[in-house]
């Protein structure tokens, strides 16, 4: 596959007029709802970095593709000051590079997506879709959540929710879509929430308003509602309302699951 080409993968689903994909084929390798992903993003100020994110969604409107991620903050002193990072030296004696968890959630044109990179262990991998991860996969550990405007990390628990999905699909659906079909053919047709369904506590959810498509690439952190003339929110039926951009968030997760 030619770099910056995507095919989306699997029985798309139909709702509000969007058409929503379990899977998405990148250079880089099957991308499935539920992965933690590398994104290709700019700052304000132009400058281009690699960031992370959990992938919530992934969808056709008017003929282009969108995701949604929920940003995962990378361990760096060297990355530009406003891109979304923990600005501080890495810990000592892990195997594997940090990745913390934020409250920044941000729709992205598809053409942003790299690829799919794996967690290992810890509080919410019971909360991931990972069966399309394979071992050349760059890996991460994920114990912590950080506040980004604050830069303050703190320990994940048991009951750290990750925000919804924008599209549920079964778990045999997205093994389908990722070319695993002997493993697919052992699940139901049940839809899943997630790999763990169990919620010990409330879902973190961004201080903001409901999100809008984009009409052009978005920088991250921007956060945008459908207009009246366009499909409804891919994550609610309610009426949309004004264009908002997202607010960083100015309270620590250690209060929310």
């Amino acid at each position: 596959m030619e770099e910056g080409t995507e095919e989306l993968l699997g029985d798309p689903r139909l709702k509000n007029g969007l058409a929503y994909y379990p899977a998405v084929m990148t250079p880089q390798g099957v991308v499935c709802l539920g992965n933690i992903v590398r994104l290709s993003l700019q700052t304000e100020d132009g400058h281009s970095y690699v960031a992370y994110g959990h992938l919530k969604g992934l969808w056709l409107w008017r003929d282009q593709p969108y995701i949604r991620v929920q940003h995962f903050a990378p361990v760096h002193t060297n990355l530009p000051r406003t891109a979304l990072a923990y600005r501080a030296e890495p810990e000592l004696g892990k195997h594997a590079e940090e990745l913390l968890v934020t409250t920044s959630v941000a729709d992205h044109t598809l053409s942003s997506l790299l690829g799919p990179v794996g967690i290992e262990g810890g509080p919410l991998a019971g909360q991931l879709f990972q069966r399309n991860v394979n071992a050349s996969c760059q890996r991460f550990h994920c114990t912590r959540h950080l506040d980004l405007s604050a830069q303050r990390a703190a320990a994940l628990d048991e009951s750290m929710q990750l925000t919804p999905l924008v599209q549920h699909f079964t778990e045999a659906a997205l093994l389908s879509a990722a070319g695993v079909e002997r493993e697919a053919g052992r699940y139901s047709s049940t839809p899943t929430k997630a790999p763990d369904l169990a919620r010990k506590g409330p879902p973190i959810h961004p201080s903001m308003a409901e999100l809008r498509l984009p009409e052009k690439p978005q920088r991250p952190g921007e956060l945008h509602e459908l207009c009246a003339d366009r499909p409804p929110n891919p994550s609610t039926q309610a009426a949309p309302e004004h264009l908002t951009r997202a607010r960083t968030p100015d309270t620590s997760l250690s209060t929310v699951p």
